[in-house]
């Protein structure tokens, strides 16, 4: 929201269509003679306010400031601005048309908008979420055909008594930021989502090879375990010599892969041949442990 409230607007149209957009936020706010009170502790809102208001009707708002001190000693303000009456000569489906017509105004409108009730999540601690919601369902409406209008894939919904459009998939979540003027915010947006995406593929990397690890263990004690039973047993000597012979790698490297025990073997054997006779082996003490028990 910080840069959008620094964004240059010069066009008459665009000025006109983002304050329309923020006086809707404040409708609720509205007093009997339709003034708005905004306090905020936002400098950058306040001066947005003002510049709209004045650039639109030519009036300039009063703003009234408050300054207190935290417990941490440190000067607290808190900014005032009474914003006048303000009344659109036109109904929704004329701005709705003046939107969809100029690209410049609708970006202004969802800029507008956003500035006041827009939230977006961050992408470098979660996956992307952009959510605003509204009182009036026509707002809400607008706003969704106009992004949908400039190729944006927004969904409608409702949360608690508000009308909402929400952007899930990042590629539209970048898009939208794009739309409304936020460039060092789509920057910002990209890099962490990149880092993110490294991150997992990392974790599941690691999570990869700790599973095939646990895997490769678990066997590997499958193997010790059926071949310590025969040699306790007295089965090992009855053994063929093909069988002897893997055991004996396999006690003599309990922690290498199939494939490292085959390189060890004279002469070598493939990790299928290897696999073959160790699971021969613990199928004979399976077995066996049967008959004595």
């Amino acid at each position: 929201r910080e840069q959008l409230y620094n964004i240059e607007v010069k066009n008459k149209c665009c000025i006109m269509a983002e304050y329309a957009a923020m006086r809707s936020c404040f409708s609720d706010k509205a007093a009997p003679h339709g003034e708005v009170v905004i306090s905020t502790g936002n400098h950058n809102l306040i001066k947005r306010l003002y510049f709209l208001c004045y650039k639109s009707q030519k009036i300039k708002p009063q703003i009234s400031i408050q300054t207190k001190r935290n417990s941490s000693k440190f000067a607290e303000c808190k900014y005032t601005i009474t914003l006048p009456d303000f009344y659109l000569n036109f109904d929704a489906e004329i701005l709705k048309t003046a939107l969809m017509s100029s690209e410049c105004c609708g970006r202004a409108f969802l800029r507008g908008l956003f500035m006041i009730q827009g939230t977006v999540t961050d992408p470098s601690v979660r996956s992307v979420h952009i959510e605003s919601g509204f009182k009036d369902e026509k707002t809400r409406n607008l706003c969704v055909d106009v992004m949908l209008q400039h190729g944006i894939n927004v969904k409608k919904g409702m949360r608690r008594d508000k009308y909402t459009f929400y952007i899930k998939d990042s590629a539209s979540a970048a898009d939208f930021l794009t739309l409304i003027g936020a460039q060092k915010a789509r920057f910002d947006f990209d890099n962490a989502k990149a880092m993110r995406e490294m991150n997992n593929q990392s974790n599941r990397a690691i999570n990869i090879d700790v599973a095939n690890y646990d895997k490769v263990s678990i066997a590997n004690s499958k193997h010790l375990a059926a071949i310590r039973f025969l040699i306790e047993y007295d089965l090992y000597d009855t053994l063929p010599d093909e069988l002897k012979a893997v055991a004996e790698a396999r006690m003599k490297y309990p922690d290498a892969s199939l494939i490292v025990l085959g390189e060890k073997m004279v002469p070598p054997m493939s990790k299928a041949g290897v696999n073959h006779r160790l699971k021969k082996l613990v199928q004979i003490a399976e077995d066996s442990e049967k008959n004595f028990f």
